[in-house]
């Protein structure tokens, strides 16, 4: 009987010491555990905010996109972009775009051809600058109902999926408001505030109004053509490289106002491309607006590239090759790359 006792005991002993060493072990895991929610709460708040910020730069890099829906099928052919230029001057005026108004690709969504009497796959229409494409968007509103062949053409901004489907889910709510000739609040809000932008506080800034005198192009420039060491690492080019700039394209580069001369003007723009300053940059140091500066670099751009860089034909070719024979003694060469 007393044998039995102690073995009872010592069996209980080790019982106790398992469940302890469990209870230990539940311990830990239970923190492990804790942590682990934790973590997931945290990599969920960062997935989160992750997935917010590549729907934003999903709808920026589509921002240039406009989806156009009830173009009818089959009738593009291989010339969809002039179709659609032609499309958008007929109907908008070409006088309310851009002069460097451009299609940059356009094509049809994927997807099979639908059969007849379904309707057409959307079109997708990149535009080279932002404005024009506000414009369609614009006038396309003002101008409704758009029609072409017999068909009504609807335009729509181009969003990423999950904005899309946001703005699906909002659909109900629209028309309920549209039944009852409720205005949304989010247009009354944008009214608002273009209304307000429109009440401009100056119609020139004074900081502006001062570039006669105190721009970098009266002040600094006259003093750069004395030093001709200082002027090359301002412009990175000579001035005699600058003065025959100038005169090739003195003509072709209009002005705004009186005092924007041609040669401010290809100053700024070649200050622009040797530094990769922006353009807030640029409208303090030469006080220009913001947008004026936006202009007249892709203005002096497009003219210097076609200037310069005009597409040769087979005879600008073969005098390209004899100039590189005769100046640098390389034959059949026809471009270098520095």
């Amino acid at each position: 009987m007393q044998n039995d006792i102690s073995l009872i005991r010592e069996d209980l002993a080790k019982i106790r010491e398992r469940v302890f060493n469990v209870e230990k072990m539940a311990d830990f895991l239970q923190s492990d555990v804790d942590m682990l929610k934790l973590k997931i709460v945290t990599l969920a708040s960062e997935n989160h905010s992750l997935q917010v910020k590549l729907e934003d730069l999903e709808n920026r890099s589509r921002r240039y996109n406009i989806r156009i829906i009830g173009y009818p099928e089959g009738v593009e052919g291989r010339q969809l972009m002039e179709q659609l230029k032609d499309v958008i001057f007929k109907n908008f005026g070409n006088e309310h775009f851009s002069s460097m108004f451009q299609i940059e690709r356009a094509h049809r969504i994927p997807g099979g051809k639908p059969i007849p009497g379904k309707p057409s796959r959307a079109i997708l229409m990149k535009l080279l600058l932002s404005t024009d494409r506000d414009t369609i968007l614009r006038r396309a509103r003002e101008c409704s109902p758009i029609e072409h062949q017999g068909t009504k053409l609807l335009f729509f901004p181009d969003f990423a999926r999950e904005t899309q489907e946001k703005r699906r889910s909002f659909m109900k709510i629209k028309k309920h408001l549209a039944a009852k000739d409720i205005k949304y609040l989010l247009l009354w809000r944008n009214r608002e505030r273009d209304r307000r932008r429109r009440l401009r506080r100056y119609w020139v800034h004074p900081l502006t109004s001062s570039r006669v005198t105190e721009g970098a192009f009266e002040v600094l420039y006259p003093d750069l053509r004395n030093y001709p060491d200082k002027f090359f690492n301002y412009l990175r080019m000579s001035t005699a490289t600058f003065d025959d700039l100038l005169q090739r394209v003195c003509n072709r580069l209009s002005t705004f106002r009186r005092s924007v001369s041609p040669a401010e003007r290809l100053m700024l723009t070649i200050r622009f491309m040797a530094t990769g300053d922006s353009f807030t940059s640029l409208h303090y140091h030469c006080r220009l607006g913001i947008s004026t500066i936006s202009i007249i670099v892709k203005e002096t751009c497009k003219v210097l590239w076609e200037e310069f860089l005009p597409t040769p034909n087979r005879q600008k070719w073969l005098e390209i090759e004899e100039k590189f024979n005769a100046v640098c003694q390389f034959p059949h060469c026809i471009g270098a790359v520095d």
